[in-house]
């Protein structure tokens, strides 16, 4: 079940511009080609000051796990979201833990590292270790901000190029002006931020995520999720940017979650699951060092969202991947789509017209170009709403509407499942 709550934070969600669908025939190769798209993976590691400083052996089983899982997981990149250590000037001995653990993923899969506050005790020892040149060598690596302490990657998955933005804690205006120009020279990827100190644990952003939010995510409608840490606990705001499309902002440090049998320090990871298939974006908490209770449930662990996978176009100013209202519509006992034939009310499109493309402003649909401009077949008439009987319409997706039913993965036995989450300590 799509779980939208965390909008009670958010900002007002109105309709949403949608991306043009492509009229020509490759085009909608490409988009049948992104249906059949592998559910592919990002781990987001939380904060991990107190398992460098207090137990290292957490921290590297957790790196340990994502390189032996991350082909049968189809993990395609992972970000740590800051405070990488604790007490570097204090206890150096801890940047050896964090490099221990970090450099696992070397070679193996493209990463990032935030600097978080204890991470900026010692700027030069985190540029020194996960600074340009320990990553310039990769080809996914992309570059540093003048201070040294920002950078970018892009990576591939599931047919789409993907653009990720490392931020320090409280970047200026210096490194927002260097993010900015990096997505505008990497117009149209689908963009994840990752920062450390952006939500607060009521889903409200902090000034530092104001900040980013007014600079950098509010601007480009590339940005598509941001993920921190800093405040211990979790929480989540969904909010519709200025150019109407709806980010997806998650806050996760789990140092101190507490468990029902009073254990901490467990190593909960987030994994960040896409799947174009079914439309989906779903998020689950796992642990690879805590055997009694691995998988954490409940709303503020697992949760997915409708998400639209819209074939790539590079040059764009939009992102191809981005969350959609389809809850508004099954409230009315609709699901809502982009791309079809027949058309949006079960009816075939005539002759040359190929696809129905929405209007975002006025939330209606219309016909997408003729195939060839020579056809002349007039365009059928728009429905006038977005949403469409999911018994009603047979489409692309399965028979029974557009999404369908998310996949199910394995579940664990119940006795293994933190089914009721306690709250974290103070």
């Amino acid at each position: 079940m799509c779980d939208d709550r965390a909008e009670e934070h958010g900002d007002t969600v109105n309709d949403h511009p949608i991306l043009r669908l492509c009229a020509a025939a490759a085009a909608l190769c490409l988009c049948a080609a992104a249906s059949r798209a592998q559910t592919f993976e990002i781990i987001a590691l939380p904060d991990t000051e107190d398992y460098a400083d207090y137990y290292p052996s957490i921290f590297g089983e957790q790196t340990q796990w994502i390189v032996a899982h991350r082909e049968a997981e189809n993990i395609v990149f992972v970000t740590h979201v800051g405070d990488v250590v604790h007490h570097p000037l204090d206890s150096p001995s801890e940047w050896t833990t964090a490099t221990d653990a970090m450099y696992q993923l070397d070679g193996l899969l493209p990463y990032g590292a935030c600097a978080g506050n204890h991470d900026l005790e010692d700027p030069a020892g985190f540029i020194a270790r996960f600074g340009a040149s320990h990553y310039s060598a990769y080809g996914w690596y992309g570059g540093a901000s003048g201070n040294g302490l920002n950078h970018f990657q892009v990576f591939s998955a599931g047919g789409y190029d993907f653009l990720h933005i490392t931020l320090q804690k409280g970047p200026d205006t210096a490194t927002r002006n260097w993010a900015r120009a990096v997505i505008e020279q990497n117009p149209g990827k689908p963009t994840i931020i990752s920062t450390h100190d952006y939500l607060d644990t009521s889903g409200r952003r902090t000034s530092a995520g104001e900040s980013i939010w007014n600079s950098l995510v509010d601007d480009y409608p590339q940005v598509f999720m941001v993920l921190c840490g800093h405040n211990r606990g979790v929480s989540r705001l969904v909010s519709t940017d200025t150019n109407g499309r709806r980010v997806l902002q998650m806050m996760g440090n789990y140092q101190d979650y507490t468990t029902s049998g009073g254990e901490t320090d467990n190593g909960y990871l987030r994994k960040i699951l896409f799947d174009p298939d079914n439309g989906r974006i779903s998020i689950q908490t796992y642990s690879p060092t805590f055997a009694a209770h691995p998988w954490l449930t409940g709303n503020d662990h697992e949760f997915s969202y409708d998400a639209a996978f819209l074939p790539p176009s590079p040059g764009t100013a939009a992102s191809p991947i981005f969350l959609t209202d389809a809850a508004t519509c099954r409230a009315a006992g609709h699901v809502q789509g982009f791309d079809t034939t027949p058309g949006p009310t079960g009816t075939a499109l005539p002759l040359g017209w190929t696809a129905w493309q929405i209007d975002g402003s006025a939330g209606t649909f219309s016909a997408a170009h003729p195939l060839a401009a020579a056809d002349t077949s007039p365009a059928p008439a728009p429905p006038a709403r977005r949403c469409w009987s999911s018994t009603a319409r047979p489409g692309r997706r399965g028979a029974t509407g557009w999404p369908m039913s998310p996949a199910t993965r394995a579940a664990p036995s119940p006795q293994t499942r933190e089914t009721s989450p306690p709250p974290f300590s103070s």
